[in-house]
């Protein structure tokens, strides 16, 4: 839908991890103000739940 991905690893009994992948890509009237420097920038999330619901 983005040109991005979305993947799954799981494992039972030790959870599962999600990875997605989201291109940025240059705004055709960029804001006014910006953050330089955030091109090919990695950005990780990590949750960690004992109990899922």
């Amino acid at each position: 839908m983005m040109d991005g991905d979305i993947s799954v690893d799981t494992e039972p009994g030790m959870g599962s991890q999600f990875t997605i992948r989201i291109p940025l890509y240059s705004a055709q009237y960029p804001a006014k103000a910006t953050v330089d420097g955030l091109s090919d920038k990695r950005c990780w999330l990590a949750v960690h739940n004992a109990s899922p619901e």
